[in-house]
């Protein structure tokens, strides 16, 4: 059986979510190992929500360079899997990549599930290293290698992309963020007992958001359409996960009142377990953020998964959800409204929306349906492995001479 390594770029924060549900689904086909870097900046622990997964995760220290360099060499020469997958066009995940396949020819698959560049402010592409400062080059992960790193990506063996719109920009297939079907199951858990276990009343009505709180989610304007819902339903927005942002975090406290509750990182297995207390999820993104343009929450699939209606922001990587009716758009205007007519459904049972939301989960959104594609990818790359080109080869050279040991 082939073995896969699965490359996170740091696994201290959330960019571990999409390396680790790849490769739980791809160890259905597989023997995969899952590591990442583990660079000071976001703490010295496994991010929360899978510190405690089944799935074992390599720390790997990560470093500003040059002492980064010299773990890339010794992590190329003391690995040896038949396929290395690197998550996300970041300079650590990549240019590992890139030397495992240069020091043992092998496949190297790169995921796209983000824009990166839509997180900095410089979005030009950077030819050349040696044209900006020095300083700006010491952190792997920081703009200027990241402006760099998309001229890599055409070393790739394969591209995965997690939606249709960064297919439109880099290409590649569409692997799309999935979950479990047989842990992603409506009705497993008693709603009043979950309430309850969350600091909730039974009977209470729940917006909820379960991710990573950035100001770009739109919480702020979901937390003020359900402080104007209230009037008429007792309910909440209860926010799972610890917002990256302190000043962000506060400006939610201090506007939330009694309409917010947040609950800080849960450990991923509960999340089914905690969408069950959910009446409605709100994907509210800024359609002015770049980052909304080209990114896919993995929070919609989760709700899809669970029977939870979802109502969203009509962004381009959604468009597909919001066609096929298992997603309903809103703009701000109408939100407070939307939200109170949804709570005042729930009542009623299930909705057309979310069994057509579940069946297109298990049709494209599930682990069933996800590991199909990765296999057919998998297989095709170890049939058929690229060899580097020569400005790859040239670039892996100058990092060694930029970087000596």
């Amino acid at each position: 059986m082939p073995t896969l390594l699965v490359l996170a770029w740091d696994v201290g924060h959330n960019p571990l979510g999409r390396a680790h549900l790849l490769a739980q689904a791809l160890a259905r086909s597989y023997r995969v190992t899952l590591a990442g870097f583990q660079f000071p900046r976001y703490g010295n622990a496994v991010w929360k929500p899978l510190r405690d997964s089944d799935l074992r995760i390599a720390s790997i220290p990560g470093s500003a360079f040059p002492s980064f360099q010299r773990t890339l060499e010794d992590l190329a020469h003391r690995v040896d899997p038949d396929v290395v997958i690197a998550c996300k066009a970041r300079l650590p995940s990549v240019q590992a990549g890139l030397m495992i396949k240069a020091v043992r020819n092998r496949p190297l698959i790169i995921d796209i599930d983000d824009y990166e560049l839509a997180f900095f402010e410089n979005r030009e592409p950077l030819v050349d290293p040696d044209e900006t400062d020095e300083k700006a080059l010491k952190e792997p992960f920081e703009e200027a290698w990241t402006r760099y790193t998309e001229n890599l990506l055409t070393a790739a063996d394969r591209l995965l992309v997690s939606n249709a719109e960064l297919q439109r920009r880099f290409g590649g297939v569409v692997v799309p963020h999935a979950r479990d079907e047989t842990a992603f199951r409506p009705n497993q858990f008693d709603r009043p007992s979950v309430l309850r276990r969350l600091g909730l009343k039974p009977d209470q009505k729940v917006i909820l958001f379960a991710g990573t709180p950035r100001p770009h989610k739109g919480l702020l304007h979901v937390l003020d359409a359900v402080k104007r819902v209230r009037r008429r339903h007792d309910c909440r927005l209860v926010v799972v996960g610890t917002p990256p942002d302190r000043a962000f975090e506060d400006e939610l406290r201090r506007r939330g009142g009694r309409a917010l509750s947040m609950i800080p990182d849960q450990p991923f297995q509960r999340l089914p377990e905690i969408l069950t207390a959910a009446d409605l999820v709100c994907a509210v993104q800024d359609p002015n953020s770049m980052v909304s343009e080209y990114q896919l929450p993995a929070k919609i699939v989760d709700a899809m998964a669970m029977e939870v209606p979802v109502i969203a922001t009509d962004v381009p990587p959604l468009r597909n959800l919001i066609e096929a009716g298992a997603v309903e758009p809103v703009t701000l205007n109408n939100l407070a409204a939307r939200i109170a007519s949804w709570l005042s459904a729930s009542a009623q049972g299930r909705s057309p929306q979310v069994e057509r939301a579940r069946a297109l989960f298990q049709q494209q959104y599930s682990y069933r349906a996800i590991n199909r594609t990765l296999v057919g990818v998998v297989e095709r790359c170890l049939s058929a492995p690229k060899p580097l080109p020569g400005p790859i080869v040239d670039f892996l050279g100058a990092q060694a001479r930029r970087y000596p040991s």
